[in-house]
């Protein structure tokens, strides 16, 4: 499920090294350096999550109609994502079934 922005806010404003500025600045970037695709996709998955919910009783039946993976990115694709985000990756590991990103904080 997608937070909305001030839950982002408060989340990255509970860590002691960043300052409100900071925080504010984080989500900002984020919003703006985002990918249309990416803010669409999240969207559209949010309102499917929630129809989905509404019209479904069964929890279960939910997670049966899910696909297994979403084919998302590769790991080009995921290095310029977080450089368009400004985010320092100290290593990317690329597995059969998922890529991992260690960030640097």
């Amino acid at each position: 499920m997608r937070l909305k922005p001030l839950e982002q806010f408060t989340i990255i404003r509970n860590d002691p090294d960043i300052s409100t500025f900071g925080a504010s600045w984080a989500l900002l970037r984020t919003h703006m350096f985002l990918p249309k695709k990416e803010k669409r996709g999240a969207k559209n998955w949010g309102k499917a999550w929630e129809k989905a919910k509404q019209d479904l009783d069964d929890p279960e039946e939910l997670l049966r109609l899910s696909p297994e993976f979403v084919p998302y990115r590769n790991e080009d694709q995921m290095r310029n994502l977080f450089k368009k985000l400004d985010i320092t990756l100290t290593q990317i590991f690329v597995f059969n079934s998922c890529i991992v990103a260690q960030l640097t904080k």
